[in-house]
């Protein structure tokens, strides 16, 4: 499984990219009109990846910005070599006319999901301000958002607007190898996690050892866990390292404070911290997970989702 994973990633994100930046630079195209629809194509697909694609943590961020780079050369070169050459439309035959269509299909598809990627950085009703929840560091957003294009949990009503995060290392990434099978390779692993507001602790579980990475639980689906009330919200902090909370049920935490660490418990993959905040004074199991009613979350007045970066220092 974890191969097939890693295989679909990396075509994803650094194969398929430098394979349609080479079709607009180098197309052999006989009319403008393909090559418009080719470019537009593989525009859209560049900025959908650039926005929703999951995998950039475990290669590099910087390609997310040398694909764009490269695009901007690929049309160049394009325009120079072979635009002055070309007719606007293909000739008349059934095969060019074919072609042509399938790219426009393909480029409109595509084109089509920009308006609702741009969505993703939106949300419905209040939003409540909270300290992050992790000490100075680098820190990416794996899924997070206003809709299900970059935010998985977007469709479970308590989880609407969590997110999961993870840390990236000295070269950018968030472990040492792709899907690495210790703890100890993702960044995240045993970094501390602090309070994100001044309130009450209403549940804690610090009894589960950790997984191996892709070894799920998803019958503990938070694994090692804390709820704080605060601001009229009940805040989730999941998948904890087992033994590191600090503070007990009943206890009054403050914005910042360290009260527990990142493990890898529950229904995970791998290593991050999975936050999420719920409307009201919730301890029930079910309204926590599933049905209660997330409110969005906003840290230093920004509103966090997939691909974004934080950068604490």
């Amino acid at each position: 499984m974890a191969t097939i994973i890693i295989g679909i990633t990396l075509f994803a994100h650094l194969i398929l990219a430098p394979i349609l930046i080479a079709w607009v630079a180098f197309s052999r195209t006989n009319a403008r009109l393909y090559w418009l629809l080719v470019t537009l194509f593989t525009a859209s697909f560049l900025a959908t990846m650039h926005v929703a694609g999951a995998g950039w943590s475990w290669f590099g961020l910087f390609w997310r910005w040398l694909f764009l780079a490269l695009f901007v050369l690929a049309i160049g070169r394009f325009l120079r070599k072979r635009w002055s050459q070309l007719p606007w439309l293909p000739p008349k035959k059934v095969k060019p006319w074919l072609a042509t269509l399938l790219v426009g299909l393909l480029a409109v598809y595509f084109l089509t999901s920009i308006p609702y990627l741009v969505s993703a950085g939106s949300h419905d009703g209040r939003t409540t301000e909270l300290t992050w929840p992790l000490p100075d560091g680098d820190f990416f957003i794996m899924h997070g958002g206003g809709n299900e294009a970059v935010n998985h949990h977007y469709n479970v009503p308590a989880q609407r607007y969590g997110l999961d995060i993870v840390q990236l290392n000295d070269y950018g990434v968030r472990a040492r190898g792709l899907l690495p099978p210790t703890l100890d390779a993702y960044a995240i692993y045993r970094t501390p996690v602090l309070a994100p507001c001044d309130g009450e602790v209403l549940a804690a579980r610090n009894d589960l050892p950790d997984q191996k990475p892709m070894e799920m639980d998803p019958d503990n689906l938070l694994g090692n866990h804390l709820t704080i009330h605060c601001h009229d919200l009940t805040i989730v902090l999941a998948h904890l390292l087992e033994g590191t909370l600090r503070v007990d049920v009943g206890d009054h935490v403050r914005a910042g404070q360290s009260i527990a660490e990142v493990g890898n418990t529950g229904n995970t993959s791998e290593p991050h911290l999975h936050i999420h905040a719920v409307e009201g004074r919730v301890t029930d199991h079910d309204e926590l997970a599933f049905k209660g009613k997330g409110r969005s979350m906003t840290f230093s007045g920004r509103f966090l989702q997939r691909n974004d970066r934080v950068d604490v220092r």
